[in-house]
């Protein structure tokens, strides 16, 4: 798994590509603006706002301001509830993939230990026939 930085940035690029919104972190019009406050609000329930603001270019505090706005901004905002509809999607199907890939390899370390648990025990059965087959004398 990717780590929490790297996570957060990559969520955050794909949210505005599907947004369609290019990502200009110092400008304070309208579409940037909602989309900012869309993706740290989606990266909220499984980052802390340090993480989110350095993904998204701004302060911890900030993160914070724009989470409590939120539900304000469903609402009163024309175009956030969309921004923030599709960051939630992509934060979502992202932490599915990577949750899915985690079992994966969790999976595949616990059968190559049965693989390796099987293999000593088919050892020791083999053992125990071939001294009932040739006993000693």
């Amino acid at each position: 798994m990717l780590d929490k930085k790297a996570l957060a940035k990559q969520i955050t690029t794909d949210s505005y590509k599907m947004m369609g919104v290019v990502r200009k972190t110092k400008l304070r019009i309208k579409e940037q603006a909602q989309a900012r406050a869309a993706i740290a609000v989606a990266l909220s329930k499984h980052f802390n706002s340090s993480c989110i603001g350095s993904a998204i270019g701004k302060d911890r505090s900030t993160i914070s301001y724009y989470k409590k706005l939120h539900e304000a901004n469903l609402t009163g905002w024309t175009g956030y509830k969309h921004k923030f509809e599709a960051a939630n999607q992509i934060a979502v199907s992202t932490f599915r993939v990577e949750d899915a890939k985690e079992q994966l390899t969790l999976l595949n370390k616990q059968l190559s230990y049965i693989r390796s648990r099987r293999d000593k025990l088919l050892e020791i059965l083999k053992e125990d026939v071939l001294a009932e087959e040739h006993p000693r004398e």
